[in-house]
């Protein structure tokens, strides 16, 4: 968990008790895989100063990722966390397969394709368990707003509408 003072928060006990780990940031949002022990973080300081950190010791050290200075929304990842994706915000959306080794812009990534139709506002991604399926939540210019949705290796728009700014992926 996040906050007050912008630390990161870990448990041992279920919540129980709460230890500060790691304060550098404002932080946007953490994602953590099945077992607890890999986690990511997603901060942002200013417009176009943002990054993630990932820890592999559930949160008692963390490791800033390659994926600095972009103004990060929000992030998920599938259980075992070895695929992370990234919203930028009227940016790329990016994912790693690697653990967070590497990330790469998605291809044909909805990012690029409203960039040069009035832009979006990315509000919420979602990871399916193998990572083949992701959603992606925006609000922008009409024809931009709404879910897309990733499958195989491609992005497409299925709803123009935004009832949520938030979505699950199973």
């Amino acid at each position: 968990t996040t906050r007050p003072n912008n630390y990161i928060y870990v448990s041992n006990n279920y919540g129980k008790t709460f230890d500060q780990k790691h304060q550098l940031h404002t932080y946007r949002d953490v994602v953590m895989a099945n077992d607890g022990q890999i986690q990511y973080a997603l901060w942002s300081n200013t417009i176009n100063a943002g990054g993630a950190a990932k820890s592999t010791d559930a949160g008692a050290t963390w490791n800033n990722l390659s994926i600095q200075n972009q103004n990060w929304v929000r992030m998920a990842m599938n259980p075992t966390g070895n695929l992370v994706s990234i919203l930028g915000n009227e940016t790329a959306i990016m994912s790693s397969i690697d653990g967070g080794a590497t990330f790469t812009t998605d291809t044909n990534s909805p990012a690029a394709i409203i960039a040069a139709n009035g832009g979006v506002n990315w509000r919420d991604i979602a990871v399916s368990d193998d990572g083949s399926i992701r959603y992606a939540v925006g609000i922008g210019a009409s024809t931009n707003s709404g879910i897309w949705k990733y499958s195989a290796n491609q992005w497409d728009q299925i709803s123009d509408t935004h009832k949520s700014h938030m979505i699950e992926c199973s």
